[in-house]
């Protein structure tokens, strides 16, 4: 496990899913929408992060019942929100991937309110208060 973060006085904490679950774990997290979810993400790290190209992307559970996918690449990311508060700085794939998520999870709930898109965020965004890059997540979503 890693990445803990305080949310209600528990710690909440990552884990990186292995490669037995993967082909699995999106069907379980979003039955009917697990394409378009996946495909929003790598949308919204397209348009925050001009140096992005694709990638192998890893995929985290979060004990509080969240989820989130995060690129695997080495070094800092350049990014820059093209909409909204207009953040530029670097941080890594892994906060990449979890701005990425929130902002899926944002536009999917809107496209989707009777899905669990809004449950979704919460429990990202609660991970992400401890996050080492919390900063810089909040930064670039608020």
């Amino acid at each position: 496990m890693s990445n803990s973060s305080l949310a209600c006085g528990q710690t909440v904490l990552s884990t990186k899913v292995d490669g037995t679950r993967r082909p699995l774990i999106l069907p379980h997290y979003f039955p009917s929408t697990f394409l378009l979810m996946e495909n929003t993400v790598y949308g919204f790290a397209d348009k925050l992060c001009k140096d992005y190209s694709g990638a192998f992307w890893d995929f985290y559970e979060i004990s509080n019942g969240g989820f989130y996918m995060a690129p695997n690449l080495k070094g800092l990311m350049a990014i820059e929100v093209p909409f909204g508060n207009s953040y530029r700085g670097t941080m890594s794939a892994d906060a990449l991937g979890i701005i990425a998520c929130l902002y899926a999870y944002s536009a999917l709930a809107e496209q989707h309110p009777e899905s669990n898109y809004g449950d979704f965020y919460w429990h990202l965004r609660n991970f992400a208060d401890n996050h080492a890059e919390a900063s810089a997540i909040f930064s670039a979503i608020d």
